[in-house]
């Protein structure tokens, strides 16, 4: 059964693993592969290990592109991806889908070593039902490596307290560091360890102290890291931590609304029910309750329960604190699938096991696991139904409309080749797109549906092109008002573009040719 939940699992997540970055939640997929990429094209001896994604011209990169809010390391895991595979989407997602199967793992391992491999068997069978891990569980970011970190660092916790090999305790706490360079929420996790650690008895204050060291020391190195590269590191940072905890929707609302407290909690009522099924909730609550009452006869259903209380008060400390990332982003209460998951293979377990004692004939047995199975497959194909609701579109010219899937991939190669690497790219499209700087691999300015927006732009001396969108309201006239040059007309589906460029900025290669053709006149 085992074996059958990872396939399907791995299955379900790499379900279209290489569409182009057009999803509502691809987001982050795009975000990082552009930091990835410009590890690459500048090198780490130039960005030092520093995420830039929003710079999309040719390097060098200023101070103020590197992203300085969260710690580097997924970007730097997906650039040695990228130099050994390519650049694909497909490689972006092997990321978090390979983390994510090894999550399942490492959750098997976690609760077999205190419960069994029947109750193992069926976390993972919760795992897997649950919508969040389902469509997350693919998504470039943070997520997928953090549960890795955080299962990982919680197995080998459990093996050193059994064991005493400080080889378990070695690992607990480089997988801890892992995970303090990739997100914020290890953090938490970090000082929650530590203090219930303390809060045992006899108190643990060897571990507390050095899981409590690796944090402060982890703190101080990324604030110095982000002073390297960018001289107002600490004030810009400081600035998205403040947003972070106000009650500012950001980009959601009109700017200066602020969401009020009835308002969060609808939210995150909405978003924790449809992310984990309600059954799932329950049998967690089943779970446990039975750790609880267990807890002075098994040892292994209290550490148990302990660890699941750990991961469940980060991710509730996490959701509390950080207010705007709670309201705006749907995939921060992801890690609430960890505890849930281990507390409803408990349950599940302890269903089961009830059954066998009360009823001790064999086809009871062989009819109470047959109907395990089914529910589970039931929860399972739920799940995955209930994961499509995340399914969205980012639309690049009329919300709503049926653009082509490869419209933004398409435009966007389309004008990395027409016009110069380092061109500033005018556009008269509706929505602001990254997508499309990230295909185009230009900078762009978006939402110049006036010439009078275009000026300020054309006054430059920088490298200018501009993409206008001919069915939209006032093109005709933009087109019209536009200084002579190179115009090219490219169509995908319904929609048609004029790609233009300015007499006097062409590409390399056709002044190159320019000059060339002046000389053999010359000659002559």
């Amino acid at each position: 059964m085992l074996l059958a939940l990872l396939v399907w699992q791995a299955a379900v997540l790499s379900l279209h693993i290489n569409r182009p970055w057009t999803g509502h939640h691809d987001w982050n997929g795009f975000l990082w592969s552009q930091a990835a990429h410009n590890h690459l094209l500048a090198g780490l001896r130039s960005t030092l290990g520093a995420s830039a994604w929003n710079h999309f011209g040719p390097p060098p990169i200023p101070p103020e592109a590197y992203y300085v809010h969260h710690p580097p390391l997924l970007s730097l895991i997906l650039a040695a991806l990228f130099a050994v595979l390519g650049e694909h989407e497909w490689v972006a997602r092997l990321l978090p889908v390979s983390f994510s199967v090894v999550g399942a793992m490492l959750l098997w391992l976690l609760v077999r070593e205190a419960a069994g491999p029947r109750a193992a068997t069926l976390a993972v069978a919760v795992f897997a039902a649950c919508p969040t891990e389902l469509y997350f569980g693919q998504m470039v970011n943070f997520e997928p490596l953090m549960a890795v970190w955080m299962l990982g660092a919680l197995w080998c916790l459990r093996r050193w307290q059994l064991t005493a090999s400080s080889a378990y305790l070695a690992a607990a706490l480089g997988l801890v560091a892992l995970g303090l360079w990739t997100e914020w929420p290890m953090y938490i996790l970090a000082v929650v360890l530590a203090a219930m650690l303390l809060a045992r008895r006899p108190p643990d204050w060897r571990a507390s102290g050095m899981l409590t060291a690796i944090a402060l020391a982890s703190a101080m190195l990324f604030l110095l890291h982000i002073r390297l590269v960018r001289p107002d590191g600490w004030r810009d940072a400081l600035g998205q931590f403040a947003f972070r905890l106000s009650a500012d929707p950001g980009l959601t609302r009109e700017s200066g609304a602020t969401f009020t407290a009835a308002e969060w909690f609808v939210r995150q009522g909405r978003f924790l029910t449809r992310g984990i099924l309600w059954p799932l909730w329950i049998l967690a609550i089943a779970g446990a309750a039975m750790c609880w009452r267990k807890r002075l006869t098994s040892d292994g259903l209290r550490w148990l329960g302990w660890a699941a209380l750990n991961l469940f008060s980060m991710q509730t400390i996490y959701l509390v604190v950080w207010r705007n990332v709670s309201y705006t982003h749907e995939y921060a209460s992801f890690y609430f699938v960890l505890p849930v998951a281990i507390m409803g293979g408990v349950a599940l377990d302890g269903l089961l096991g009830c059954v066998q004692q009360r009823w001790s004939s064999k086809r009871t047995h062989v009819v109470a696991h047959c109907l395990l199975v089914a529910a589970v497959v039931g929860l399972c194909g739920w799940g995955y139904a209930q994961s499509r609701v995340y399914h969205h579109r980012y639309y690049l010219l009329e919300w709503g409309e049926p653009e082509p899937e490869d419209l933004i991939p398409s435009l966007g190669r389309t004008i990395a080749r027409a016009c110069p690497d380092d061109a500033m790219i005018i556009c008269n499209f509706p929505w602001i797109s990254p997508q499309l700087q990230y295909y185009a691999r230009k900078e762009m300015a978006f939402q110049k549906t006036a010439y009078a927006d275009w000026q300020p732009y054309l006054a430059t001396n920088r490298a200018i092109g501009g993409v206008i969108w001919q069915e939209a309201q006032g093109a005709a006239e933009l087109l019209a008002a536009l200084p002579p040059g190179h115009r090219e007309i490219v169509r995908f589906g319904p929609y048609s573009f004029c790609l233009w460029r300015p007499e006097s900025a062409g590409t390399g290669r056709s002044q190159a040719r320019s000059r060339a053709a002046s000389a053999l006149s010359e000659s002559k």
